[in-house]
């Protein structure tokens, strides 16, 4: 599915060129900084936008993305299983060509993430490949207080795991993030037969000393409960090294993935779901927050991504289907 990564630094001068671009207008200063540093050339530009949270770096982001005459979105949702679509095939019938498509997913949260990359495969027709493209945040020390979690479940219905036996056990995979005592709570709730967390490596040294103090020192006794890593910055073997797990547990487990930590895991672990659709589920978990500013790293991730023979025709309609719908067919 992944064909393959790269890793670039704002100073290579790189310049991404889309005939799609798709990023999230949020209050993080990373949100806009691909565009900003014109990095990224399209001829149309889609920004998700996060309008009940307009703080800190959200106005110059707008204003950034204003100057490139962006389609400012605010009901994602609704633009996703209406609207892309029909934009996406007009300018398939102009270009007379598949269409290449970018998607930053730096600043979205997971479900546009999902809406955004299942929509790929949905209208694999007329987009043969696209890219994903992640900016990491450079570290600043979190605030590890304990809050509750609000909510817990499917990110869309598209990719809640409606296929898979209810009779087997739950295997859990998780990532782990700074969200302090999420992990083990989330694994209390559920009571999985078997839990597998996934830290990133690769990144600051102090980002892995936070997520391990967030995560009390990965002690989740009396839990069955194993660590694993994934590359942060190597996004194909990530990618590959998560679905190799993936593959071995989805005909043992009911496997429900939970996508905390680097925004690009939960983009990996929708591709996924993706990948096995029906039979594995993509969860959210919503607790109350304050907006914090996220400063870019240097350096950032590309991810191609091939839509054509990932998923089966016969998947790929019901995943249609399903997302014109809005519900389960």
């Amino acid at each position: 599915m992944i064909s393959h990564s790269s890793v670039y630094t704002f100073e290579d001068n790189k310049t991404h060129r889309f005939d799609v671009f798709i990023n999230s207008i949020g209050y993080e200063e990373r949100a806009a900084a691909l565009v900003r540093a014109g990095r990224v050339s399209a001829d149309c530009f889609i920004s998700l936008s996060f309008e009940e949270n307009e703080v800190l770096s959200f106005a110059e982001n707008k204003k950034v993305m204003d100057r490139m005459s962006a389609l400012i979105v605010t009901d994602v949702s609704d633009f996703f299983r209406t609207k892309f679509r029909s934009l996406i095939f007009e300018k398939y019938t102009i270009a007379s060509r598949s269409l290449s498509v970018g998607i930053d997913v730096s600043s979205m949260n997971r479900t546009m993430s999902a809406l955004a990359l299942s929509t790929m495969f949905a209208c694999k027709d007329y987009i043969g490949e696209f890219e994903i493209l992640y900016v990491p945040a450079k570290f600043s020390e979190p605030t590890l207080t304990f809050t509750p979690i609000d909510q817990v479940g499917a990110v869309t219905p598209e990719l809640s795991g409606f296929d898979s036996e209810p009779a087997l056990p739950v295997a859990l995979i998780l990532g782990l993030g700074y969200e302090y005592g999420t992990a083990v709570g989330l694994i209390n709730q559920l009571e999985p037969n078997f839990t597998l967390c996934l830290r990133a490596t690769g990144g600051d040294e102090k980002y892995a000393e936070a997520v391990r103090a967030a995560n009390l020192q990965f002690d989740f006794n009396p839990y069955n409960v194993e660590i694993t890593e994934y590359e942060l910055f190597d996004v194909k073997a990530a990618y590959e090294h998560i679905e190799n797990i993936v593959y071995s547990l989805v005909t043992s487990y009911r496997v429900v993935l939970v996508p905390m930590g680097p925004k690009i895991l939960a983009a990996l672990l929708v591709l996924i779901s993706l990948k096995y659709f029906g039979r594995v589920a993509v969860w959210r978990v919503a607790r109350p927050g304050q907006a914090g500013q996220v400063i870019p790293e240097k350096a950032y991730m590309g991810a191609h991504v091939r839509t054509i023979d990932a998923i089966s025709e016969k998947n790929t309609r019901l995943l249609r289907e399903m997302l014109e719908m809005g519900q389960l067919s």
